[in-house]
């Protein structure tokens, strides 16, 4: 689950001592896992799985704040988009009858995510890319109120050197799009 960060404009100073900072963190995982000092017993898994909040039409509701505010939940959290929902599940030891602990857990929170969706004449759906999703909804007025969102968008913006992010896919149809922010990364949920 994503931290929210204190400020969402950084410096290009600021910036660089980040990536460093990064890159001097890797080292020392590296070392410390060539030497022994990570735990090797046990394996730990989980999940997260992003979701829709859709209205009665099965269009995104960008909803997610008053929705997360009524569910009330610390496995869901907001995602970029505020029509997109992340469900977390607990870290499980994998052994025995763990993926059925997920399993029921994930079912558990998806039951209360839905009751609650209900509650504000909405739904929820798992869909990876949500056909009833428009272009005109994939925009900044619909990105979730988060410093860290903002500050994805504009280092993902400053690294690109202020162009634009192109989507061209080719097959039976070809989809081309031009976008200016990434928002367009909210067309995509995945668990």
């Amino acid at each position: 689950m994503g931290t929210e960060i204190g400020r969402s404009n950084f410096s290009n100073e600021l910036a660089k001592r980040y990536m460093a900072n990064v890159a001097e963190e890797a080292r020392t995982l590296n070392s410390w896992r060539e030497s022994g000092r990570l735990a090797e017993s046990g394996h730990v898994g989980g999940f997260e799985l992003e979701a829709w909040l859709l209205d009665h039409n099965y269009f995104p509701l960008p909803r997610n704040v008053e929705y997360l505010t009524r569910l009330h939940c610390p496995l869901v959290v907001p995602e970029l988009s505020r029509f997109n929902v992340e469900l977390n599940g607990t870290p499980q030891s994998l052994a025995g009858r763990a993926l059925r602990r997920l399993e029921e857990e994930l079912d558990e929170t998806w039951r209360h995510c839905v009751a609650v969706a209900n509650e504000l004449e909405a739904t929820m759906i798992m869909i990876g890319i949500l056909p009833t999703v428009r272009e005109k909804d994939l925009c900044l007025e619909n990105i979730s109120d988060r410093n860290r969102y903002e500050a994805l968008n504009q280092q993902v913006l400053a690294l690109r050197g202020g162009k634009p992010l192109q989507l061209d896919i080719q097959g039976q149809e070809h989809l081309s799009l031009t976008h200016d922010d990434v928002m367009l990364e909210a067309a995509a949920t995945s668990f």
